[in-house]
């Protein structure tokens, strides 16, 4: 029934209504107007997968600059291992070497004059050597999975230090010594 109504609606009006006729470039203009539609939604759906492409690079890159900071920082620690990391007894042998070694610099600085002074950079030039010999063998403890023989060689690199300083203190007394003992003749 609404339907019979409608139809008879648009057969009373067609006459009055479709009096114009599109004009000829109205088809071509239609057509160009719908590719430009077709072509703007285009170019907006690869803008937006360009869009994507950028955040998800940028979003790996960081991804694998961290698991590779993981990756560094596990090996730097592995590789600071130190001849404490052993066990109980070698880490008490690190600190007493350690801290013989520091009371021994401390006296060296404490008794040492401008006239021990090429002595004295020469002992830290040696130490020096020392140490860097030291942190290789760091390395080579890591890579040979406490080895005895590189915990020995460990061993006896704070052994060298020690004896080391301890040398250049007695000689530092000694210099002392002989110094006070010309100035005692030279005053009688």
């Amino acid at each position: 029934m609404k339907e019979d109504k409608l139809d008879d609606f648009f057969d009373k009006i067609r006459d009055n209504v479709d009096i114009y006729e599109p004009s000829d470039t109205h088809f071509e203009n239609f057509s160009r107007r719908l590719s430009d539609a077709r072509n703007a939604t285009l170019k907006q759906h690869k803008n937006s997968t360009i869009n994507w492409f950028k955040p998800l690079s940028i979003a790996a890159a960081i991804a694998l600059l961290l698991i590779s900071s993981l990756f560094v920082f596990q090996n730097s620690d592995e590789s600071k291992r130190e001849l404490a990391s052993v066990s109980d007894e070698m880490s008490t042998t690190q600190s007493f070497f350690a801290s013989s070694i520091a009371f021994k610099l401390k006296e060296i600085k404490k008794t040492a004059t401008i006239a021990d002074k090429e002595l004295v950079n020469d002992a830290m030039n040696q130490l020096d050597k020392l140490d860097i010999d030291y942190q290789k063998l760091k390395q080579d403890l890591v890579i040979s999975n406490n080895d005895t023989r590189v915990i020995s060689a460990m061993i006896e690199n704070f052994q060298q230090r020690a004896t080391l300083l301890e040398d250049v203190l007695e000689t530092l007394q000694q210099n002392k010594l002989n110094k006070n003992y010309s100035n005692e003749n030279n005053i009688l």
